[in-house]
């Protein structure tokens, strides 16, 4: 099966777009810690779908886990495949405790790619953004309760 993606989806508009759509299969956003303003409303230091160097967005990680499930009997299904680019490490632990208390449902077999530079790369840049040992170890931490958040 070939997956059509939706890059850089880290505005309201682009994931509406995005979730509409159903040519697209899986929607990619960057995670970063910053202000969401959601309709008026600013939520500090919470996870936002941003690209560095911005720190606010019109969206935040909760507000993604809506938006991309729907709900049935009483349960959140994942209806497109997510993969959430981390650009901070300080983002991830709070976006992986979301994803457990989303407590999502997945008959449909939707996969959530965690995904951050901890390699160097292209451009000259040497050192990652995000430290690979505690990306890894943060991840496998969350991922061994996967049947608890995800089922």
């Amino acid at each position: 099966m070939t997956l059509t993606w939706s890059h850089a989806t880290n505005s309201s508009e682009r994931v509406k777009t995005a979730v509409d759509d159903p040519r697209i299969t899986a929607i990619e956003c960057d995670v970063m810690l910053g202000v969401a303003n959601e309709g008026g409303t600013k939520f500090y230091e919470t996870p936002i779908l941003a690209h560095p160097p911005h720190r606010e967005s019109d969206i935040s990680v909760a507000t993604l886990l809506i938006r991309a499930t729907k709900k049935d009997n009483g349960v959140r299904v994942i209806q497109k495949h997510l993969k959430l680019d981390f650009k901070e490490i300080e983002a991830l632990k709070p976006t992986l405790e979301i994803l457990e208390m989303s407590k999502l449902a997945n008959p449909l077999g939707k996969t959530i790619f965690l995904n951050a530079d901890v390699l160097p790369g292209p451009g000259r840049r040497e050192d990652p953004h995000v430290p690979p040992i505690e990306f890894l170890e943060t991840c496998l931490a969350h991922i061994r309760s996967y049947k608890v958040w995800c089922y």
